[in-house]
């Protein structure tokens, strides 16, 4: 028997072994990569806050902002006028200037009457 033929096959044989195992783990960490990024995007969708005007004043006052309508939740932090991740409604009645630069994933003004913004 030729051993060098063996060799050869055998070395075939691995080269195809480490090819297959190659690919499942190319798969493998494509599919952890979607995953994660999926669990990046829908975490951080899930974390906004909306924030309630809890009078008329700047929007820079945390404590005139509130995470329920009418009061006795969370005020936002500093960051949290700026991050571009949280929601603020100025409600009917308030009147809110704008006295800082802000970023905010979205803004209501009113609530369908009154609600008023002012930048200065």
């Amino acid at each position: 028997m030729n051993l060098d033929i063996f060799y050869e096959k055998r070395s075939d044989l691995n080269f195809n072994v480490n090819y297959i195992t190659n690919n499942k783990m190319k798969i493998f960490y494509k599919l952890i990569s979607t995953i994660t990024l999926l669990l990046i995007v829908f975490n951080s969708e899930s974390n906004a806050a909306t924030f309630y005007s809890q009078a008329t004043g700047n929007f820079s006052a945390l404590s005139n902002w509130n995470t329920i309508t009418g009061g006795g939740g969370a005020n936002p932090i500093a960051a949290d006028l700026t991050s571009g991740l949280h929601n603020f409604i100025v409600k009917d009645g308030h009147t809110i200037t704008v006295d800082q630069n802000i970023t905010l994933n979205q803004l209501t003004v009113g609530e369908g009457a009154t609600g008023v913004l002012y930048t200065g």
